[in-house]
């Protein structure tokens, strides 16, 4: 917005950011693309901040183009899946092993501890549930 710094929109550590950014884009007229997360009321905010040189016809750069877009729902959303992801590959993992656990065969060299594990979930043939158990 015309007229306005950073300093009138985003907290100090935040506008000094992207004043040193913003020189140093004018320095090298490279444009620069980050990712800004910033407190703002208790809140963390994030946002996507494009700098492009303004140049001349001659290649000098007059000054910057600056481009911020707000992805706080879109970083929510990424928590929310790398969460997701994590808990199902730990419940694959989990499961996985059960089945290897379960699938052991009687051997004498297992140690005790699988051969409890191994008839945890094994049944001799005929044997039924007893109510109220849980297999």
């Amino acid at each position: 917005m015309l007229g306005y710094t950073d300093a009138d929109f985003l907290p100090r550590l935040a506008a000094e950011r992207l004043r040193v950014t913003k020189l140093h884009v004018i320095e090298t007229r490279e444009p620069q693309r980050f990712e800004l997360p910033v407190n703002i009321g208790g809140e963390v905010r994030w946002f996507d901040i494009w700098i492009d040189p303004d140049l001349d016809p001659s290649g000098l750069a007059m000054g910057v183009y600056s481009t911020i877009i707000d992805v706080s729902a879109q970083k929510r959303r990424e928590v929310q899946l790398r969460t997701c992801c994590a808990r199902s590959a730990i419940a694959h993992a989990i499961c996985w092993r059960l089945s290897c656990v379960a699938r052991l065969p009687d051997s004498p060299q297992r140690d005790q501890r699988s051969r409890f594990r191994y008839s945890v979930f094994r049944s001799a043939p005929g044997d039924r549930p007893s109510p109220g158990s849980h297999y």
